[in-house]
């Protein structure tokens, strides 16, 4: 388990505005970018960790949108 110190060091490495999601990938959970969670077409959104990035927000409400939009029309 990490420790208080490590978390903390961790979370100033993330510049304020990057969002950082967890994702699901193929069954193991991880962290990534939108653009990783966008380039992989089998990864599930999970939750946002940090950031404050409004139009990342913007960009996986827009995936999930497009993929609803898919499976009602197919």
């Amino acid at each position: 388990m990490k420790s208080i110190i490590e978390r903390l060091r961790k979370l100033e490495q993330i510049a304020p505005d990057k969002l950082v999601i967890l994702a699901d990938f193929d069954g193991v959970e991880k962290e990534c970018t939108v653009d990783e969670l966008e380039a992989s077409p089998n990864a599930s959104f999970i939750r946002v960790i940090s950031g404050n990035s409004l139009d990342d927000v913007q960009r996986i409400l827009n995936r999930i949108e497009r993929i609803a939009y898919e499976q009602a029309n197919n």
